[in-house]
């Protein structure tokens, strides 16, 4: 009877510790996963504010700060027959 519970105890104690390492691989693998996600967040996010920034500047360089149709609308109206202003002019070179 002795030898009988002392193996239950044994194979208790190994039970107990393969559970522990199963537990310990379990959570490693959860950690790796969380970071990685992390990881591709944060990529994806720096990915678009890079994308929105090349819109920002490519719609400034379009623009040359005045809206596409500028000159030919002040044209129309008469307001700008010689392209703007003298100071203007020399900013617009």
């Amino acid at each position: 009877m002795e030898i009988l519970s002392a193996t239950l105890d044994v194979l208790e104690s190994l039970a107990l510790i393969i559970a522990a390492v199963i537990a310990a691989f379990g959570i490693n693998a959860w950690r790796r996963e969380h970071v990685g996600k992390k990881r591709a967040e944060l990529a994806e996010e720096t990915l678009a504010l890079f994308y929105e920034a090349q819109d920002v500047i490519n719609a400034a360089r379009r623009s040359q700060f005045g809206y596409a149709n500028e000159w030919e609308e002040a044209a129309k109206m008469g307001r700008d027959n010689n392209r703007g202003s003298p100071t203007r002019r020399m900013c617009c070179l």
